[in-house]
């Protein structure tokens, strides 16, 4: 048989006592037995009315006894105070609950007891996190994993759009990073301004994060609506390994990388004799990737401008047949988008 709760048990002393006592001698007379037992009823219901307030004013307090027993990792009292039908959503003043206690510090087995007592896992604080949010801010994988097999929305946002795995990327959790991607938490997810977790993982110099999302198909190579990129993000803040990394998975560097592709051995252009005749002068520019081993990449050669139409084919031409010593990351060689033009005339 279950423990009763103190007040609880103090309740039902109460009640023993005045069923008992109302069961007693009502008196000789008719009239004063109905007298002594009308009292005894009102005392009787008196005496519930006492044991009810004594027990609410205890299950008040229980919200403060789940948050304590979350908090601390005691997944056996947390249990014991459920039975005895304590609120599983108990929270704090803002709106943190005891399940978002228990996950943000890593007690699963909490978290798994407070969702079977009925705890809503997507519940939201007042500052708008939810313990998914939390899980990913602290570093908690194994709690981040149970949370999304108890129903955790993988889509909840905090702050402007943050997921959790942009959270993750952006405090360096690899493993919670991996536990998300694993649980369907959309990698490429943007925030309003365009950037993805990729970037995020890459402004703060986080390696292990960059890997694993490489891994599991972020997309280098996206960009944000300033136009920026993770590998932009890694050269604006001097991260010279997650770089590497990039470059080596395919990241399109362009300005501000130390080392751009240089020396260029390109063929002789084969302008048209119309250009010759119409003595046409100006410049072609043109827009192209030098991959990693120092080529043009054919089908990223773009033409940008050109004084004449006749001229676009022959530049475009000569473009697509350029060799570079190709730029490089700390001697890791890089993807690089170049910028070339071609004068022609005096």
């Amino acid at each position: 048989m279950a423990l009763l709760h103190s007040s609880e048990s103090d309740y039902y002393c109460w009640l023993i006592s005045a069923r008992s006592w109302m069961g007693s001698d009502y008196g000789e007379t008719e009239e004063g037995g109905t007298q002594q037992m009308r009292s005894r009823f009102l005392t009787f219901f008196a005496l519930i009315l006492v044991g009810l307030l004594l027990t609410s004013e205890s299950y008040a307090q229980s919200d403060e006894d789940v948050l304590d027993a979350a908090g601390s990792g005691n997944v056996g009292m947390v249990r014991t105070l459920l039975g005895l039908h304590a609120n599983p959503n108990a929270a704090d003043s803002l709106g943190y609950s005891a399940l978002m206690y228990a996950a943000q510090l890593g007690f699963t087995d909490v978290v798994g007891a407070l969702a079977e007592g009925g705890a809503d896992v997507n519940a939201v604080s007042s500052e708008g996190w939810t313990a998914l949010l939390l899980t990913a801010l602290q570093g908690q994988a194994e709690t981040a994993t149970e949370l999304l097999a108890l129903g955790a929305d993988p889509n909840a946002t905090f702050g402007g759009g943050f997921t959790a795995l942009m959270v993750a990327a952006a405090r360096g959790h690899a493993e919670v990073a991996e536990a998300l991607v694993a649980g369907g938490l959309p990698i490429d997810a943007k925030l309003s301004d365009g950037r993805t977790a990729l970037m995020a993982a890459a402004e703060g110099g986080h390696v292990e994060v960059v890997r694993t999302l490489i891994e599991h198909g972020a997309d280098v190579n996206m960009r944000a609506n300033g136009g920026g990129t993770a590998a932009t993000s890694a050269i604006r803040n001097g991260h010279v390994e997650v770089q590497k990394v990039l470059g080596e998975a395919g990241a399109i560097f362009s300005a501000g990388l130390e080392n751009m592709p240089s020396n260029p051995v390109c063929p002789n252009p084969a302008w048209p004799e119309s250009m010759w005749e119409a003595e046409i002068e100006g410049q072609v520019v043109v827009e192209f990737i030098v991959d990693r081993e120092g080529e043009s990449e054919d089908s990223t050669v773009t033409l940008i401008s050109s004084p004449h139409p006749d001229l676009v084919e022959a530049a475009l031409e000569m473009f697509r047949g350029c060799v570079f010593d190709p730029g490089n990351v700390d001697g890791t060689p890089v993807r690089v988008r170049l910028r070339q033009g071609l004068s022609l005339g005096g």
